[in-house]
């Protein structure tokens, strides 16, 4: 059987592109050397940002790595978000 896989289409989207973004690591707060390894793994993954000159207008995405303890699982969530003002009139 001959099976051909079609590249998936870019996406030009300068919204979606933007280096600047959030990594959360939900329960990797345990003294296991495997979850250390792991946490220190997905944080140099990516850049580092300064909490204290970033602005929230520019975070336009994050990433959540969750560890789920009973599964011994790590789930992986990617989120666009976008900031909207409220509480404004229209007019």
């Amino acid at each position: 059987m001959n099976s051909r896989l079609s590249p998936l289409p870019l996406v030009s989207c300068p919204e979606c592109c933007r280096p600047c973004f959030q990594v959360v690591l939900n329960n990797f707060s345990e003294d296991d050397r495997k979850l250390k390894l792991t946490a220190s793994m997905f944080q140099n993954m990516f850049p580092a940002i300064n909490l204290k000159e970033v602005k929230l207008s520019d975070t336009r995405r994050v990433l959540l790595f969750n560890y789920d303890k009973e599964t011994d699982r790590i789930d992986f969530r990617h989120y666009m978000i976008r900031v909207l003002p409220i509480g404004m009139s229209k007019r």
